[in-house]
């Protein structure tokens, strides 16, 4: 009898630690998820109040918690773009480029029918990437990607794709 209640004990104890094993692994996934979002969103209110200092703070330290996140899951879209924004933040907009294409990879890759439609802020900063580089052929290919949908942002889009492309034509005369 005496052998049975300390197995059971030690059952019961060894079914709390690893309950508090999970719960602590749980809580090490969660944090890193939390403030990588909450410093997305700091560093988007930053740039609207016009405060790019702190702005730049913020897209730091969403970038490195969106690495972080992506060593473990490498194909989150959610990751992907927080991340790839948070380089365009910082002036990085090679880093930039390379996740927001990587996005687009996985998605044909997911037999996404229409990704611009489904993704079309990946197309906007695409081409802002690229037109910051002076990549403008590229920029304009990726502007004209991008539904009309997203509203007033679509027209300012049009009349860039307007000046990049009379910049290309006066540059092959």
């Amino acid at each position: 009898m005496k052998k049975l209640k300390t197995l059971v004990t030690s059952v019961v104890v060894l079914v709390m630690l690893m309950g508090m094993a999970a719960t602590a692994n749980a809580w090490t996934l969660f944090l890193p998820i939390q403030g990588f979002h909450k410093n997305v969103e700091r560093a988007l209110l930053r740039e609207k109040y016009e405060e790019p200092q702190e702005a730049k703070e913020y897209w730091a330290k969403a970038a490195e918690l969106g690495e972080e996140l992506l060593e473990s899951n490498a194909e989150r879209t959610s990751y992907l773009i927080g991340t790839a924004r948070a380089y365009y933040g910082l002036g990085e907009y090679e880093k930039s480029i390379g996740l927001y294409e990587k996005i687009i990879e996985i998605k044909k890759g997911q037999k996404v029918e229409d990704i611009a439609a489904d993704y079309p802020w990946v197309y906007v900063y695409l081409g802002l990437a690229n037109a910051k580089l002076g990549n403008n052929v590229d920029a304009v290919k990726y502007w004209k990607q991008v539904p009309q949908k997203i509203g007033p942002v679509y027209n300012s889009i049009q009349e860039q794709i307007g000046v990049l492309e009379g910049k290309q034509t006066a540059a092959v005369q």
